[in-house]
C-alpha cells in the first residue's frame, strides 16, 4: 500500500454501497503511526488513499450505513485525548468531521457501543476520570452536527453514579433495550422521555447481564451470578410481567437461534428452549443422551394417532401412525427423509402436511389416510410454502414462483396442477358476488378452509393487508375486504384464524373482523376508537361465543387484561370485565366443558392456572401449584372429557402431568414420569379411544410417545347453583343470557327435576324460563337426545358436555325467539356404532289440534292429577 513507507497495514474494514472503505495505517520515521481512510473496489486502480486523518485509529460504525445510505460514521481518538465523531462517503470531500467531544476538567470520554434506532444512530460515551469511572451517556446521531445530540446522562436518570456503559443491548421493535443500569433493563426510543426502565430491580449487586440478544419477537438474555457463577436464563418481551425464568445452569457461554427454537451452549451440555420453562430441556451433554424421537404435532384420523417423530438416529423425520399398540405402530412414509414436518392437519378423511429441509420454508406437499400404501408425495410439483386447504378431491396451496407467491391447486396429478388467482386484468364476473373492480393478490398467505371454500390473506398493489376467498377456481376467488389499507401502521396483525361453525374471527391490527366467506358476511365488528384498543389476544371460542383479551396499558409497568366476548355480530361484540390482579396470560386459553382455562400471572402467586365462567365471580386462580410468588408456569393445555390437561411443577417436581376440573380440589398431579427435580415436560394430548396419547422426556428413554388411560382423568358432572347434571352426572348443562331490553346479562340458576331432566330461572328463582331434558335414545340411533323448551324470548346459549366422550356443544337462541330446540345427533356414545337419523326440531314436530275447556269463574280450580295450578288457583293448566 505503501512502498515508500518503512511498514504499513489494515487495521479494518468496512463495507459500504459501492465498495470496501479500509483503516490503514503508516509507520514513519521514529516509530509514530499515520492513519488514513482508503476506500476499494476489488481492482489495483480502484484502490486508493481518501483521507489522511492522525494518529488516532478510527473505529468504523458500519450499522449506520443503515440510514445513511452510502455514508458511514467512525470515531476518531483515544482515552485522555479528545474524541470526535466523522462521517465519510468515501471521498476525500465527502470525509469530514460531525462534532468533537473535547476532554474537560479531567473527564476524559471514549466511544463504547453504537447502535442503531430507527432513521438514527444511538452512541453510549463513557465518561471516566484518571482514578474512576463517572458515568455513560446515550447521544444521537443522524450524520449532522446539529442531529447530534445528548440524549441523557444515565447516572442522572438512575440517581447513581454508573460505572460504566450498558453490557447488554438489543433492538426489539422500535426501542433498544439495555442494561443493566442501576440492577433494571431499560429501554429507549431515541427520546429522554423515551428512556424508561422496563424491567426494575432484575440484578443484585454481583449479577451481570449477558447474551442480550433478540429472536422470534423477543429478548433473551443471561443473568450470571459472581459470586456462585451460576447463569440463569431469561426470556422477555420487554415487560415485568413477560420476563420469564426459564433455567438456572452451571453456565451459558452463548446463545444461538436456529429455527423457532434456540440453543443454548451451557459448558459442555447443549439445551433447548421454545422460550417456556416446560419447554426448555437438555438435548445432550456429559454422557451421551438417551435416543429421541421427539414425537409432534399430534393428529387424530378416525381411531388412529399421525404425528411426526425421528427414529433413525439422523436429523430426519417421517410420518408416523399408532393405534396405541406396540405393533400397530409404524413408519408411514420410510423412504422419505424431511428435515421438518409442519401443517400436519386433517380435512375430511385424509391427513396432509408438507414436508421440507427448512423449518416453515418450502417444501412438498403430502397426503395419507394412516396407511402406508395411502401415504404419498403429490404429484404436479407441489411446493408449499405457508398454508394449505382441501376442497373436495383437490389440494389448495401457497406457492413460492420466482420469489413470487402463488395460490395453486392440485388433485395430485401434473395434469390437474394450476395457478388459480392470476386473475389480472381482466375483472371477476360481476355475478359471483364479490366487487367488480380487478384486484391483484399479492402474497397470499394463511389459508383457512370454510365450507365448500376457502379463505386467505394477501396484500394489495399498496402493500396493505386484504380478505380474500376462492371455492378453488379463478372465477369464484375475489377480495372480500381491506383489513389493514395502511402498510405503515405498528398494530400487531394476528395471522391466524379462529374458526367457529361456518365462519372465521381475524384480528388485522386494532379491530377484530368476521367473515364466512362472502362480501356480505364479512364485517368489522369493533369500531376505531382514539385512542385505539389495547392490543386482543388469545382469541379461543368458548360457549358458543369468541372470548379474547385486550392489553390495556400495555406501556406502563402495571399492565392489566380485560376480557371480551362477541357473538359474530357488531352489536354483540363487547368487553365483559377486567380480570381481576392479572397482569398477563401466556400461552392460548383452552375450554373445557363449560369453563375456560388460561395461565396467568399475578404479582403474589407468580404464574398459575386460572379459570372462568365468563363471568367475574366466576373467575378466579384455581390453586397455588408452586406455592408463594414461585411459578407453575402450567403450559400445553388440552381439554379431555370435560377437564384440561396440562404440564405444570409444584417446585418439588419438574414439569409434570397435571388435570383439573376447575376446583383446586379436582386438580391434582396425575403422575411423576421424570423421578425428582428432572421435568417430563408432557403435551400434545390427544384422546383415542380408552387412551390419551402424548410425548414425555424420561432420562432412560428421552423425548417418546407414551400414553394414560382415559379413566385416570376422567370426572363427572358436579351439581351447583349454575351447573345442572343429567344422566347420573355423564352430561353438564349451564346457560348464558343477555336481555337486550335493560342489558342485563348473567348464568341462569339450574335446578334439577329428575335424572334426565331439568329448568333454569334467568331473573328470578321462582320464575321458570327455559326446561332442558336429555333422552338415552341408544335404542334408537346410537345417541342421547337433548331437547329444551323457552318460556322466554331473551337471547340465550345453552352449552352441554359430556363427560364421557369429552364432547361439548353450545346451542344458541337468538333474542326474540320462543321456539325451544332438539338434537338427536350431536351426543353419540363411542361405545355404539351410530346409524344416521333426522335432525328433530320442535318446528318439525306437528302439534295437535287446540281444544276448549269451559272453567266456572264463580270457583278456584281444584287440584287434580290432570291440572296444573298457577297464582293461587286462579289458572288451571291441561295438557293432552
Amino acid at each position: 500500500i505503501h512502498p515508500e513507507a518503512p511498514s504499513s497495514g489494515i487495521v479494518s474494514g468496512a463495507p459500504l454501497a459501492d465498495g470496501l472503505l479500509l483503516s490503514v495505517w503508516v509507520s514513519e520515521e521514529g516509530g509514530s503511526r499515520q492513519y488514513q481512510i482508503w476506500r476499494s473496489d476489488g481492482t489495483a486502480e480502484g484502490t486508493f488513499a481518501v483521507h489522511e486523518l492522525s494518529t488516532f485509529r478510527p473505529t468504523f460504525f458500519p450499522d449506520s450505513s443503515r440510514f445513511l445510505g452510502n455514508r458511514m460514521l467512525f470515531s476518531l481518538g483515544e482515552l485522555r485525548d479528545s474524541l470526535a465523531l466523522w462521517i465519510t462517503d468515501g471521498t476525500e470531500a465527502g470525509t469530514h468531521s460531525v462534532l468533537e467531544f473535547p476532554e474537560e476538567n479531567g473527564v476524559f470520554v471514549t466511544f463504547d457501543a453504537f447502535e442503531v434506532l430507527g432513521n438514527r444512530g444511538i452512541m453510549f460515551l463513557s465518561k471516566t476520570t484518571s482514578t474512576a469511572p463517572r458515568d455513560c451517556e446515550m447521544w444521537a446521531a443522524d450524520g449532522t452536527t446539529s442531529g447530534t445530540r445528548r440524549i441523557a446522562s444515565l447516572a442522572d436518570l438512575a440517581g447513581t453514579p454508573v460505572a460504566s456503559c450498558p453490557s447488554g443491548r438489543a433492538l426489539l421493535g422500535k426501542r433498544l433495550y439495555f442494561g443493566p443500569i442501576a440492577g433494571d433493563l431499560w429501554r429507549t426510543d431515541g427520546t429522554l422521555a423515551g428512556t424508561v426502565p422496563a424491567v426494575e430491580g432484575l440484578f443484585d449487586d454481583g449479577q451481570s447481564l449477558e447474551s442480550l440478544i433478540t429472536s422470534r419477537g423477543m429478548l433473551w438474555f443471561v443473568r450470571r451470578d459472581g459470586n456462585s457463577g451460576r447463569a440463569q436464563l431469561f426470556r422477555s418481551n420487554g415487560t415485568p410481567q413477560g420476563t420469564l425464568l426459564l433455567g438456572e445452569f452451571g453456565a451459558i457461554r452463548d446463545l444461538h437461534p436456529v429455527g423457532d427454537r434456540l440453543l443454548i451452549d451451557a459448558g459442555g451440555y447443549l439445551w433447548v428452549t421454545d422460550g417456556s420453562a416446560e419447554g426448555t430441556f437438555r438435548l445432550f451433554g456429559g454422557t451421551f443422551p438417551p435416543a429421541s424421537s421427539f414425537p409432534e404435532s399430534f393428529v387424530r384420523l378416525q381411531e388412529t394417532l399421525l404425528f411426526s417423530a425421528n427414529s433413525r438416529g439422523d436429523s430426519s423425520r417421517t410420518l408416523w401412525a399408532t393405534d396405541g399398540s406396540e405393533e400397530g405402530t409404524r413408519d408411514l412414509s420410510p423412504e422419505s427423509r424431511h428435515s421438518y414436518i409442519y401443517l400436519l392437519q386433517r380435512q375430511d378423511d385424509r391427513a396432509y402436511f408438507v414436508g421440507g429441509r427448512t423449518y416453515r420454508g418450502i417444501g412438498e406437499a403430502w397426503t395419507s389416510d394412516g396407511t402406508r400404501a395411502g401415504t404419498r408425495k403429490l404429484a404436479g410439483g407441489a411446493q408449499v410454502g405457508n398454508g394449505l386447504a382441501a376442497l373436495g378431491d383437490d389440494l389448495h396451496y401457497i406457492r413460492e414462483v420466482d420469489d413470487d407467491w402463488q395460490l395453486w391447486r392440485t388433485d395430485g396429478t401434473p395434469e390437474r396442477t394450476f395457478r388459480i388467482d392470476d386473475f389480472c386484468p381482466g375483472a371477476p364476473p360481476p355475478d359471483n358476488g364479490f366487487q367488480e373492480e380487478c384486484e391483484k393478490a399479492l402474497n397470499p398467505r394463511v389459508i383457512q378452509r370454510l365450507g365448500n371454500r376457502f379463505v386467505f390473506l394477501a396484500d394489495d398493489l399498496f402493500g396493505g393487508r386484504s380478505l380474500w376467498a376462492s371455492d378453488g377456481t379463478t372465477a369464484g376467488t375475489g377480495h372480500l375486504a381491506d383489513l389493514q389499507p395502511d402498510p405503515e401502521t405498528e398494530v400487531p396483525f394476528l395471522l391466524e384464524f379462529t374458526v367457529h361453525g361456518d365462519r372465521a374471527f381475524l384480528f388485522p391490527g386494532p379491530d377484530l373482523w368476521v367473515t364466512d366467506g362472502t362480501p356480505a358476511g364479512t364485517l368489522r365488528l369493533t369500531a376505531s376508537t382514539d385512542p385505539p384498543h389495547g392490543p386482543f389476544s388469545s382469541p379461543v371460542i368458548f360457549r358458543g361465543r369468541l372470548f379474547f383479551l385486550e392489553t390495556l396499558d400495555g406501556d406502563t409497568l402495571n399492565p392489566h387484561l380485560r376480557l371480551w366476548s362477541s357473538d359474530g355480530s357488531p352489536e354483540g361484540t363487547r368487553p365483559a370485565f377486567e380480570l381481576p390482579a392479572v397482569q398477563a396470560v401466556f400461552g392460548p386459553p383452552v375450554a373445557a366443558g363449560s369453563r375456560l382455562f388460561f395461565a396467568a400471572l399475578t404479582p403474589d402467586s407468580g404464574i398459575e392456572l386460572w379459570v372462568t365462567d365468563g363471568t367475574p365471580a366466576g373467575t378466579a386462580q384455581v390453586q397455588d401449584i408452586a406455592p408463594g410468588a414461585a411459578s407453575s408456569a402450567p403450559a400445553n393445555f388440552r381439554a379431555v372429557d370435560g377437564v384440561v390437561l396440562f404440564a405444570a411443577g409444584d417446585g418439588a417436581s419438574g414439569h409434570e402431568l397435571w388435570r383439573s376440573d376447575g376446583t383446586e380440589a379436582g386438580t391434582w398431579p396425575v403422575g411423576e414420569i421424570e423421578p425428582g427435580v428432572g421435568s417430563s415436560k408432557p403435551g400434545g394430548f390427544t384422546p383415542i379411544g380408552d387412551q390419551v396419547f402424548f410425548a414425555a422426556y424420561h432420562s432412560e428413554s428421552g423425548m417418546e410417545l407414551w400414553t394414560i388411560d382415559r379413566q385416570q382423568i376422567r370426572t363427572t358432572c358436579s351439581p351447583d347453583s349454575h351447573h345442572l347434571c343429567l344422566g347420573e352426572g355423564r352430561f353438564e348443562v349451564v346457560v348464558d343470557w343477555y336481555n337486550q331490553r335493560t342489558g342485563a346479562r348473567g348464568t341462569g340458576a339450574g335446578a334439577s327435576y329428575s335424572d334426565d331432566t331439568g329448568f333454569f330461572s334467568f331473573f328470578d328463582e321462582a320464575n321458570v324460563d327455559l326446561l332442558v331434558k336429555m333422552l338415552d335414545g341408544r335404542e334408537r340411533n346410537g345417541r342421547h337426545w337433548f331437547f329444551s323448551g323457552a318460556l322466554t324470548d331473551v337471547e340465550y346459549w345453552i352449552t352441554v358436555t359430556d363427560f364421557e366422550t369429552g364432547r361439548t356443544e353450545t346451542f344458541h337462541n337468538p333474542a326474540g325467539n320462543f321456539c325451544g330446540l332438539g338434537d338427536s345427533r350431536t351426543f353419540d356414545d363411542l361405545d355404539v356404532t351410530p346409524s344416521e337419523t333426522p335432525w328433530i326440531n320442535w318446528t318439525t314436530i306437528v302439534s295437535p289440534p287446540p281444544f276448549e275447556t269451559s272453567a266456572d269463574p264463580e270457583n278456584d280450580c281444584t287440584p287434580g292429577s290432570d291440572a296444573l295450578l298457577l297464582l293461587g288457583g286462579r289458572f288451571a293448566v291441561q295438557v293432552s
